[in-house]
């Protein structure tokens, strides 16, 4: 499946606060795949200095993930196709 970026903004965000929107992503990623729309959080990363929140998902296409951010209700700036690079384990 296809890996896609969302970049948004919350500002002022504590750790809790970022928990809940985790769990918020995590069910509606859940309800849109039992409904036949394949997506998976993958994984968020907040900027607490300028309060950007990246998050990144797998999904069937741009749509599904626009999807799961308006359902959660969450800002987002732009949602980008993006390629994944893992870190490989050693080179040793």
């Amino acid at each position: 499946m296809p890996t896609f970026l969302v970049e948004g903004r919350l500002l002022a965000m504590e750790r809790a606060d970022l928990m809940d929107v985790q769990r918020a992503v995590i069910e509606a990623c859940a309800r849109l795949s039992s409904q036949g729309r394949a997506v998976r959080y993958l994984e968020g990363i907040y900027v607490a200095g300028d309060g950007r929140h990246l998050r990144l998902f797998e999904a069937v296409d741009e749509a599904t993930v626009r999807r799961v951010n308006e359902v959660t209700q969450l800002p987002f700036e732009r949602i980008v196709n993006v390629l994944r690079l893992d870190v490989p384990l050693s080179t040793d």
